[in-house]
């Protein structure tokens, strides 16, 4: 078997999108020698999409140590993030949940890291399932500002490989989580009852008139 030459063809599957292929690939090169981080994101990516959620809980848990190992606190908690996505998805919420706070502890040490926007997502998704309207669109502005931060200084993998700069496509019947969405929702909700104000006093004014 040449592994060389076998890496490159799944990696191409990968940037085709053909993620069956891709998967098989890499699951076979695998099974030889253990993938790379950068191939371990992809076949993670490639089973993610493909709705094989517990693999491709258990590639990203992978993933997460081998970060961890190397001190790269960025990229843990950037796929301490997809863990929780992929675990969510699977109706797996306590566990989701364990993966965020795990990696809210691993920024301790690194306080500055931009990669903790990726952690105020789904603290944003709380608060606005708990109609806490001003905290998520405050959570979610931060979450925006540290996105310019991360879009700096992230050197992608190349192709389509799991990146910070997007959400991993999800099942349908589990949409991703958008920040965009929850801070556009919580503007609408906050300014609904000002509408509703106004639309009264109109209401009053014109009854007046008439009067």
């Amino acid at each position: 078997m040449d592994v060389v030459a076998d890496l490159e063809r799944a990696r191409e599957y990968h940037r085709r999108q053909q993620w069956a292929d891709a998967c098989d690939a890499f699951r076979t090169i695998d099974g030889i020698s253990p993938l790379e981080i950068g191939d371990l994101e992809r076949l993670a990516e490639s089973t993610h999409i493909l709705g094989r959620g517990d693999e491709a809980a258990s590639l990203l848990q992978r993933a997460y140590q081998v970060h961890v190992a190397a001190g790269d606190i960025g990229s843990a908690v950037r796929v301490a993030f997809y863990l929780w996505h992929a675990l969510a998805a699977t109706g797996e919420f306590g566990h989701a949940r364990g993966w965020i706070a795990r990696a809210w502890r691993l920024t301790e040490t690194q306080p500055e890291c931009a990669e903790l926007g990726y952690l105020l997502i789904p603290e944003a998704e709380r608060q606005f399932g708990e109609s806490d309207f001003a905290g998520a669109f405050a959570t979610a502005g931060q979450r925006l500002r540290r996105s310019g931060a991360d879009r700096r200084r992230t050197r992608p993998h190349g192709g389509r490989a799991v990146h910070p700069s997007r959400h991993p496509p999800a099942p349908a019947h589990a949409p991703v989580p958008t920040l965009h969405g929850t801070a556009r929702a919580a503007r609408q909700s906050s300014a609904q009852p000002r509408t509703n104000d106004r639309r009264r006093d109109t209401r009053r004014s014109h009854r007046s008139l008439r009067a």
